[in-house]
């Protein structure tokens, strides 16, 4: 097994330096508990979701008693894009960067590259503890738990009531609705249905749900990493298929539609004849 190695810039910065964490609030105060030495200014690398890491920062520096202070930068918006600017800055030896939000896509590139802290063995077990074992399983790589799991996202469906009820489309936590419905709908009353559909870990994920609402997977045998069973050839990946085509064909789908991704997405939401919207969460706060 390969431990990845402490990531150190500055040899006056704490110990946490370059720890990754995942997007339970409660496990990043933990990990904010250590010893310093030296430069107590740790700068932690946020991304804009509604996750409250600017309010868990302020917890942190507040409970430490003036032991350290936690200092936040926003990432781009755009996951690829945090991925990119992350990537870059650690390569390059920027010592500034000493705790980071990391998207779990990229936990294994991360970990395997040297550029994650190990984490303290009684840290690991209290946030094995404490989090979903799905986000466990996001924060492992080679069996040991390489970042913090504090806080998950998905996507979801949003729409706009008052376009549904014109489009005689009943939504709600006791009904369905199919694809089709929400598709048909959104065209025949001009509206459009935005996704995240550019090739990145957003039409993945839009794509995973499509083949899972149809009864399938995309993979099976998954922790065999590299030599897991793709399953996407299948009925469930055909009908998740005809979705995205029959949306693309549509004059429900935006114009930026092939190159979309969260932000364009929500662009697309907000505009006059936004109607549907696959996205996450942090959209709750626009």
């Amino acid at each position: 097994m390969t431990t990845p190695r402490t990531i150190r810039h500055r040899r006056s910065r704490s110990a946490l330096a370059t720890a990754g964490v995942l997007v339970i609030a409660s496990g990043v105060l933990a990990a904010c508990s250590g010893d310093s030495e030296g430069d107590n200014e740790l700068v932690w690398y946020i991304n804009p979701d509604a996750g409250g890491q600017a309010k868990i920062a302020e917890n942190c520096t507040k409970q430490s008693g003036g032991e350290y202070s936690i200092s936040t930068q926003v990432l781009p918006q755009d996951a690829g894009q945090q991925r990119i600017q992350l990537a870059r800055r650690l390569a390059a030896g920027d010592p500034e960067i000493d705790l980071m939000s990391l998207d779990p896509p990229y936990t294994a590139e991360f970990a395997a590259a040297g550029y994650l802290a190990e984490i303290p063995s009684d840290l690991q077990s209290k946030f094995e503890d404490q989090a979903f074992a799905s986000a466990v399983d996001a924060a492992t790589w080679e069996d040991q738990l390489v970042v913090a799991p504090f806080w998950s996202n998905t996507q979801v469906l949003w729409y706009r009531k008052s376009f549904a009820d014109k489009a005689g489309l009943k939504i709600g936590p006791t009904t369905q609705v199919t694809w089709d419905q929400i598709i048909q709908a959104a065209a025949d009353n001009g509206g459009t249905v935005a996704v995240q559909a550019n090739k990145y870990e957003g039409y993945s994920v839009w794509v995973n749900a499509l083949v899972s609402g149809a009864g399938g997977e995309i993979a099976t045998d998954t922790e065999k990493g590299a030599e897991a069973t793709i399953t996407i050839n299948s009925d469930a990946g055909t009908a998740a298929a005809k979705v995205v085509e029959e949306l693309a064909s549509s004059s429900a789908a935006p114009a930026d539609l092939s190159v979309s991704n969260e932000g364009t997405a929500a662009t697309s939401f907000s505009s006059d004849d936004g109607a549907f919207m696959v996205n996450w969460t942090f959209n709750w706060t626009y």
